[in-house]
């Protein structure tokens, strides 16, 4: 009996292993400030803190399957530092699931987390805004997606709150 049901969920998982999970996203960032705040947990003291007003949406509707139980979607600024590549924030995040509504139309929103910068480098620096999920199958592996639309801002070059 138990072979039979590893057999089914082996099967389950090889039938969606090759789904494409990519679907278009629209993201619009507006009113971008700066401050200096003081961080006592890193050496210089100083830290850039970044605020701005955003707009999502997607429709996640194709991502799910008969296999996938929920995705968890988040908005993701990435930008490079020198000597630290690869720098990534979480700004806002929510769980869909299946048979719920899975449109993403949020209008005028702020961050949910705090953009801070461990350090003061965050003034004239390039940041790309992507939103990215994570598909919680019912039988497989997690998969990570990046939608399709990512945005790419350069941050004010003088500080104003």
């Amino acid at each position: 009996m138990c072979s039979v049901l590893a057999a089914a969920t082996f099967l389950v998982f090889i039938q969606t292993l090759f789904v494409n999970y990519t679907v278009p996203t629209n993201i619009e960032i507006e009113n971008i400030r700066l401050k200096p705040v003081h961080d006592y947990a890193s050496e210089s003291g100083r830290s850039d803190l970044a605020s701005a007003v955003f707009s999502l949406s997607a429709d996640l509707t194709p991502v799910f399957n008969w296999n996938v139980k929920q995705v968890y979607c988040w908005l993701q600024a990435e930008y490079e530092v020198d000597g630290r590549p690869g720098n990534q924030v979480v700004l806002w995040d929510k769980y869909f699931f299946r048979h719920h509504n899975n449109l993403i139309n949020e209008e005028r929103i702020k961050p949910a987390y705090y953009f801070q910068d461990d350090g003061v480098n965050l003034r004239n620096r390039n940041v790309t805004f992507s939103l990215h999920w994570t598909v919680v199958p019912n039988a497989g592996w997690m998969r990570n997606v990046q939608g399709q639309g990512a945005k790419s801002i350069i941050f004010p070059e003088a500080y104003k709150w």
